[in-house]
This record gives C-alpha cells, sequence and structure tokens, in this order.
C-alpha cells in the first residue's frame, strides 16, 4: 500500500514517504493532536492476511513499546487500518551511521557512537528483546549527535508472519548476521552483539568483513570462513583492538563477550579487559556446531532460511531510499564485489559440441508448478523491488527494479545422483537467474542464465579466505532467451560428476564437483524481468 501526501492513516497525516525497503515503508507524519512529527512504518499488506498475524503484531509491537531508553527510538502507536498494519515512532532527523561508514573512523570515535549502542541493547536484553538486524542504517542520529536504535524487534514483527518465514528461516541482512542467525537456530544477545561486533569492524577498518555477489555466499562466509584479520584491513589498528573484535566476532555464542557492554568497554580499553579477551582467533567450523544436532550446516532447513534471506536481503539493502530519518538506508560495504578467479588446472572439463541426447533413467518427479512446492518463499505482491509467486502453469521470480532479487526454494529434495530439465522463460533488463545445484561450506554449484549475454554457464561458487568467487567451468552455451521461447536447461549430476546440456546439445563437465549437498533453489536479480519455471523433471541416473 503506498500512501499519498495528505492521506490519514490512523490519528496521523501523512506528510511524505521518506523511505522504502522489503519490510517496511516509511513516511513522516503528523499527528495533530499532540502537535508533533512521528515516523510511520507500514508493512506490505500481505503481512495482514496471514492467520494470527494481527495477534502476534499486537504482542511483539507491545513489548517493544515498553523499552524506555534514550538510545532506542521510542514507539508510540501500533495498530491496523484497512488491511494495512502500521507502526507509529519517534521522528529522528540527523542522519544515520550508514552515511558515515566506508573510510576507516578513529577508534575514539568508534566508542563513542557504540557505547549509548551497546548500552542500548543490554537494556533490551533484560527484558528479553532481541534486535536482530544491528547496522549502520539502524543507528540514527539526533540533531546533537546522539546514537539512537531504531527499528527494535521489527525483524521479529515480521517473522512472526506465518507464511513468511517458517521454521529454519529468518529475516535480518547478511553482512551483519552472527552464524546462528543465518542458520535459523535460537537467537540469544550474543547474536546482537556478533553484528554490533561487524559494525565496529566497518567503523574501524572501511569495510564489512565479508562480501560476495550473492547474499547466500555473505552468509556461508559468517558460518564458515576465519575472520578476515582486522590488522590486514587498517594496519594502523592495534593488535588489542584487534583481539577484542575477534572475540566479539567468534563463531561460536559462548565464545563472546558476557554482554554488548563489556565488549565496548573492551574496544575502549583493552589492557583493562585482558582477563576476558581471548587472543586466540576464531577458528572456521568444520561443518558441525558443537554441542547441537549432528547435521551439515548448509543443509535441509538451514539452506531454506538462508535462501529466504538471499530474496529479503536485496529488497532491505539494496532498495531503501535513503533518508536521515527512522527509515532505513542501505549500509556501505566498503569492500566492493567479488572478482572472479581461473579455474583451477587440477579441475578435469570439457565441453561437447555435437547434439546429442541426454541419458535419462525414470521420471521420479514432476513440479506441479504451484505454491506448495515453494519452501520458503518471498512473497510480497506490492513490493516494488522482486516478487516470487505461482501462476497457472508456472512459478515466477519477477524483479520490478534495479538491483533488486528475488530467491526460492523447491521443497523437493534431490537425490545425489539424478537427472533434471528445466524449462525456463526469461525476458529483461540486464537479468540474470542462478540454478543452484548444490551448497555446501566452500561455496557449491550452479547454472546462470544471462539475459543479457544470451549464454547458460556451469559455474562453481568457491569461497576461500572469506571470499567467495565465482568460477566458470568450461565456455558459455550460446541460447535465446525471450518472453515466448521456452528453453530446456538439463544437468546430469552423477555422484561427482556434473554436465550441462542446452535443448539436447552437451555442454561442460567438470568431473570433481564433490562439495555441498544437493537442492533445487532458484534467484534472479538485476534491473527488470521476469524468470519463469514452466517445467521441471527429475529422473534417476540410468544404469
Amino acid at each position: 500500500m503506498t500512501l499519498v501526501p495528505g492521506a490519514n492513516i490512523g490519528p496521523y497525516r501523512v506528510v511524505e514517504q521518506i523511505g522504502r525497503g522489503g519490510m517496511a515503508t516509511v513516511y513522516k507524519a503528523y499527528q495533530a493532536s499532540l502537535a508533533r512529527y512521528v515516523a510511520i512504518k507500514v508493512l506490505p499488506a500481505f503481512f495482514a492476511e496471514q492467520p494470527g498475524f494481527a495477534e502476534r503484531f499486537q504482542q511483539e509491537a507491545i513489548a517493544v513499546a515498553k523499552l524506555r531508553h534514550p538510545n532506542i527510538v521510542q514507539i508510540f502507536d501500533y495498530g491496523q487500518q484497512d488491511g494495512v498494519s502500521y507502526i507509529a515512532g519517534e521522528f529522528i532527523d540527523g542522519g544515520t551511521l550508514a552515511e558515515q561508514v566506508g573510510k576507516p573512523l578513529p577508534p575514539d570515535y568508534t566508542v563513542k557512537m557504540l557505547r549509548p549502542i551497546a548500552g542500548a541493547l543490554d537494556y533490551a536484553h533484560s527484558r528479553d528483546v532481541l534486535h536482530r538486524d544491528v547496522k549502520p542504517s539502524n543507528i540514527l542520529q539526533a540533531r546533537d549527535g546522539t546514537p539512537i536504535l531504531s527499528d527494535f524487534g521489527l525483524a521479529k514483527i515480521i517473522g512472526s508472519g506465518a507464511g513468511v518465514t517458517a521454521s529454519g528461516a529468518t529475516v535480518g541482512t547478511p553482512e551483519y548476521m552472527a552464524p546462528e542467525q543465518g542458520q535459523g537456530l535460537e537467537l540469544t544477545p550474543a547474536a546482537d552483539q556478533y553484528a554490533l561486533g561487524v559494525v565496529a569492524y566497518e567503523m574501524l577498518t572501511g569495510r564489512v568483513p565479508f562480501s560476495a555477489d550473492t547474499p547466500l555466499a555473505v552468509l556461508i562466509a559468517h558460518m564458515q570462513k576465519p575472520l578476515p584479520l582486522p590488522r590486514t584491513v587498517n594496519p594502523n589498528l592495534s593488535k588489542a583492538i584487534e583481539a577484542v573484535l575477534l572475540k566479539a566476532l567468534a563463531k561460536e555464542p559462548g565464545d563472546r563477550f558476557p554482554d554488548v557492554t563489556q565488549f565496548v568497554n573492551a574496544l575502549e580499553d583493552p589492557a583493562a579487559h585482558t582477563a576476558i579477551i581471548s587472543t586466540k582467533r576464531p577458528a572456521a567450523r568444520a561443518g558441525v556446531a558443537p554441542g547441537r544436532d549432528r547435521r551439515p550446516l548448509i543443509a535441509g532447513g538451514a539452506v531454506a532460511g538462508l535462501l529466504l534471506l538471499a530474496g529479503i536481503a536485496f529488497a532491505v539493502t539494496r532498495g531503501v531510499t535513503p533518508a536521515a530519518t527512522g527509515a532505513q538506508a542501505p549500509a556501505a560495504s566498503g569492500a566492493g564485489p567479488a572478482t572472479s578467479t581461473p579455474v583451477p588446472t587440477a579441475t578435469p572439463v570439457t565441453t561437447g559440441t555435437t547434439p546429442t541426447t541426454q541419458k535419462k533413467g525414470n521420471l521420479v518427479y514432476t513440479s506441479k508448478l504451484d505454491a506448495s512446492e515453494i519452501n520458503q518463499q518471498h512473497v510480497f505482491p506490492d513490493d516494488s523491488f522482486g516478487s516470487v509467486r505461482a501462476v497457472p502453469g508456472a512459478i515466477e521470480l519477477t524483479i520490478l527494479k534495479n538491483s533488486g532479487s528475488a530467491a526460492m526454494l523447491l521443497s523437493y529434495r534431490p537425490q545425489n545422483s539424478y537427472v533434471a530439465e528445466y524449462d525456463v522463460q526469461m525476458n529483461g533488463t540486464n537479468l540474470t537467474t542462478t540454478v543452484n545445484l548444490r551448497s555446501g561450506p566452500t561455496g557449491g554449484y550452479e547454472v546462470a542464465l544471462n539475459g543479457t549475454q544470451q549464454t547458460v554457464v556451469l559455474r562453481r561458487l568457491d569461497c576461500q579466505a572469506g571470499q567467495c568467487n565465482v568460477v566458470p567451468i568450461g565456455a558459455p552455451m550460446s541460447v535465446t532467451f525471450d518472453a515466448d521461447k521456452t528453453v530446456t536447461v538439463g544437468v546430469t549430476v552423477q555422484g561427482a560428476n556434473i554436465s550441462l546440456w542446452v535443448d539436447g546439445k552437451a555442454g561442460p563437465t567438470i568431473s570433481n564437483a564433490a562439495d555441498g549437498n544437493p537442492l533445487f533453489s532458484f534467484s534472479a536479480f538485476g534491473n527488470t524481468g521476469t524468470f519463469r519455471l514452466v517445467g521441471l523433471r527429475v529422473y534417476d541416473v540410468p544404469s
């Protein structure tokens, strides 16, 4: 729902729209009864349609509204009107921390900004409220420079919507999410500490610790990769400050500081807190979280949560109009895009050129192409950046504006060996779609369909030392994509071997693709356009 200036929502008259993201549209409004301006966050109408959402929305809004702290944006009101849920809160117009990051900031200024935020987080934690989306664009500044934390609890309010985030899913911003949050596990205050640790890392070095071409790759890096040492990014930092950051950004929640204030205190005076600062560099996870279920980190419901988040993340961090208010603004990473690396010489690759027939065994699955098959879908019908929806005879991923994205995971799980044929249609401007075949701790394998270059490419997502690079396997295959033409992309996955086929023509083959768990996921990103899955058949591997 879009509100025009002069429209009323509850007792508030809209003045102007000041921001828009995947989770809310933000308006400056006037409350005549108290002669004051407020910030109104309007949630997408989709949420109100979910069973029981109104009750959960009210419960969570009440819990957050009870917070009274000088460094937390105060919530004044909540309500629903004509099926639209909204939150009214304090209007702050002094800018955000996101406008300052992107270059190293002095340690004393970093502490000055983060100490009040740490106090706000610990206060909320003492009242059993987690933030879940701490990032520079949610740290506002009053006109006198006082830092104020906004959107407290909004991620949980959004996450309570049935059908939007189900078991194993989460909502947040990948660059600032703790490993346990990316996995969809139950959160503790340590997750907010980790997020503030990323903010501190970014303020002190000028970049976030992990960045990649896709949100999924960022989440994998947070879970699996050692933290890039802060002093390798900014040599002017002391070893003591580096040790503090390493502890706050430990992979395991129990290895971090006891609370957020102790983290910032140690950042200010490391020598006075040596008893609780571990100088041991947090190690990468080996695929199993100690003390938890013995299951791969990138499997089952965890992947579902990651892919849902991949769709939301672009809407939140790329699809927001910057505003010096309570609106979310895009956070600067300062790290730049991931770069491609050559295919390792040890990787055997052959490219087929002769039209042939893809060998298939028994048909074991045919997609129904309806919403029942979409596990953890990101669907905002009124979102202007991207959406996922089931239409008669197809599942569509639509991008409506620059840098939009949408992602989904099909509920069917293939075996380690299978043959799949995807019937697809695609049209748009600079639109790229990826079909994920495997996902694991060091990356995965996917098929990339590029509407601008008119190519299909088999490629690996190679994650090493905190950076994820896209590595093409063999030469791209030429194809014609348009709205009316159906292209059949086939893959033969047999153990560690993956072969690509396009309209029955053999493409590249990789013979050592052993990493990762099989899954069917799809993501689209670019300027504008639509990717349509109009058929999916899975066969067993012929004997």
